[in-house]
This record gives structure tokens, C-alpha cells and sequence, in this order.
């Protein structure tokens, strides 16, 4: 019979759980992930009565440069433009998360001062 330690268990879970939110070619949160931080982002601006800006991004053509420089080209592209994407979230609260095969999407809280730039006169 073989003992594990709790700390050992705990390590693993730990370790489970981020392998079935991350996406494994990017780095990034996966649709799963997303979608739960989602659901908390939109009950945390309902009480904040704040709003979250959901920002979704497509990569045109993807297709056509997968297959034009192969598929290993294009995962390349996706790493990076996942790096770019991540170097722009600087609040811990922002959440980046690759959406679909090409798609990416983006939570940010809104600050007031923010709220008047997008107003319509």
C-alpha cells in the first residue's frame, strides 16, 4: 500500500484543475475557463453596478494563412498574437482567454473615468 501525502494530493489537484483551464497551445485561459469568469465578472458588475467591457477578437484569414504556411506556422502565430494579447492586461482583475481557434475574447472592468469617453453626446 502506498501513502501519498496530503500536500502531495493537494499539489496534484492543484495541477489538474489548471491543465483543464488553460489552453495548451497558447498559454491563455480556455473557453471553459472563460466562461466561468464570465459568469463572475457579470455578477461582480451587476453588485458593483459597474459595467465589464467584453472585447472580442478574430483573426481574418487564418485559414487561408494555415493553409498557405502550414499548421505549425499558424500555431506560431497564434502564440504570439496570444503574447501580444497578454502583454496588454495589467490589472489582475482583466481576464484574456482564447475563445475558439482563432478567437480570442477579453474581460475588462470599466473604470467611471472611462464611461465618459464611450458616452453620445
Amino acid at each position: 500500500m502506498a501513502l501519498v501525502a496530503v500536500s502531495d494530493i493537494t499539489t496534484i489537484a492543484k495541477q489538474m484543475k489548471s491543465l483543464g483551464e488553460t489552453d495548451a497551445l497558447t498559454g491563455l485561459l480556455n473557453r471553459r475557463a472563460f466562461d466561468h469568469a464570465m459568469s463572475v465578472a457579470l455578477e461582480r458588475s451587476r453588485l458593483e453596478r459597474r459595467p465589464t467591457a467584453v472585447l472580442m477578437i478574430d483573426v481574418d484569414r487564418f485559414k487561408a494563412y494555415n493553409d498557405t504556411y502550414g499548421h505549425p506556422a499558424g500555431d506560431a502565430r497564434l502564440k504570439a498574437i496570444a503574447d501580444c494579447l497578454r502583454r496588454t492586461m495589467n490589472r489582475p482583475q482583466d481576464v484574456l482567454a482564447r475563445f475558439g481557434g482563432e478567437e480570442f475574447v477579453v474581460l475588462k472592468r470599466v473604470e467611471p473615468y472611462q464611461i465618459r469617453d464611450f458616452q453620445i453626446s
